[in-house]
């Protein structure tokens, strides 16, 4: 199994991929198992020299950074590498049940954490 994030910054994955064999390799592409959000643009960034307006927008592919999108890489990656390796299947399953759930308490820290910030950045 070939796990990576995806997006400019992966750009490189295509070109190893293709002078390999993947005939017998999964590929977990993390940006296509969640849903994505238009990069956004802020003070201080320094614009990027390739841009180019024709392809449409840029996605963030910064998606571990959410815990939400956290729990949902975790869950589909235990399903698919359980599919590679069945005989352990319940392992991965409890696994991703309870690295899911460690992540879940602290995206709930976080977010009671936001009520009561002056900030919500």
């Amino acid at each position: 199994m070939f796990v990576y994030v995806g997006g400019d910054s992966d750009e490189w994955v295509d070109g190893v991929l293709d002078s390999m064999d993947t005939t017998h390799v999964t590929m977990f592409k993390l940006m296509d198992k969640v849903q994505t959000v238009e990069e956004e643009t802020v003070e201080g960034m320094e614009p990027d020299d390739d841009d180019d307006e024709d392809e449409g927008p840029e996605m963030d592919e910064h998606v571990w950074t959410s815990p939400k999108n956290a729990m949902t890489t975790v869950e589909k990656m235990a399903n698919e590498i359980a599919k590679l390796d069945s005989p352990n299947k319940d392992t991965y399953k409890k696994n991703a049940e309870k690295y899911i759930s460690e992540i879940q308490k602290l995206d709930d820290e976080f977010r009671k954490s936001l009520k009561t910030a002056r900030e919500k950045k």
